[in-house]
């Protein structure tokens, strides 16, 4: 790997980081706010958590790291939060899902099905087959 790249990696991660700080940043103030002051002072500030935090206009500092990736060669992000929390947690989901359905046999998931069958763990550890 040449210096440039991984000047570039390291200046993504900054980026990354930097962003989620802000991100958690904005979640301990939408917790904090009600408890640390009057209510016709937290509640608009926590509207506006709310509405900077989910607004569809673009952000900074997304865009400023999708500069970076297409520099790296990666595809360019739409949401900072979706991405790199959302999307996960959805995979993870589906794994599990999957894998606790796979071991009872059932097949694909759908999405009425939240929970495994009785008698069936989701942990691929405990499959003795």
């Amino acid at each position: 790997m040449d210096a440039y790249r991984t000047a570039l990696l390291t200046y993504w991660a900054f980026i990354w980081l930097f962003h989620s700080f802000l991100i958690f940043g904005n979640l301990a103030s939408f917790v904090v706010a009600p408890f640390n002051g009057p209510w016709y002072l937290a509640f608009p500030a926590c509207f506006a958590i709310i509405w900077v935090t989910c607004s569809p206009a673009d952000c900074a500092i997304t865009n400023w790291e999708n500069t970076v990736r297409e520099k790296l060669g990666w595809p360019r992000i739409r949401g900072f939060i979706g991405h790199y929390y959302v999307k996960p947690v959805r995979r993870l989901y589906r794994k599990c899902i999957a894998n606790c359905n796979g071991a009872a046999g059932i097949g694909e998931p759908t999405a009425l099905e939240v929970q495994a069958p009785k008698g069936v763990s989701c942990s691929n550890h405990d499959r003795s087959a």
